[in-house]
């Protein structure tokens, strides 16, 4: 299994398009690759989704969608 480390910054690619994208897209479909974050990565994430929000850059159901999306994702991941 590998094991790849992503900061907030790399983890925004997976859910807004910019440059990078898709780079990062290839990452998570590797089939035996294990994503690490750290736990204020994902504060990190949230903040970043929220100005997005304030900015309109993106619209309300995008916002909901990654909350729910990412909040599941890393609370089955969660290694102790």
């Amino acid at each position: 299994m590998n094991y790849l480390y992503m900061d907030s910054s790399a983890l925004v690619k997976r859910y807004y398009n910019e440059i990078g994208s898709d780079l990062m897209e290839g990452f998570y479909q590797q089939e035996y690759t294990k994503i690490i974050v750290s736990v204020i990565a994902v504060v990190e994430l949230g903040s970043t989704f929220a100005r997005k929000l304030r900015e309109r850059n993106i619209d309300e159901n995008k916002y909901e969608k990654f909350l729910l999306n990412s909040w599941m994702i890393m609370s089955m991941n969660i290694s102790r």
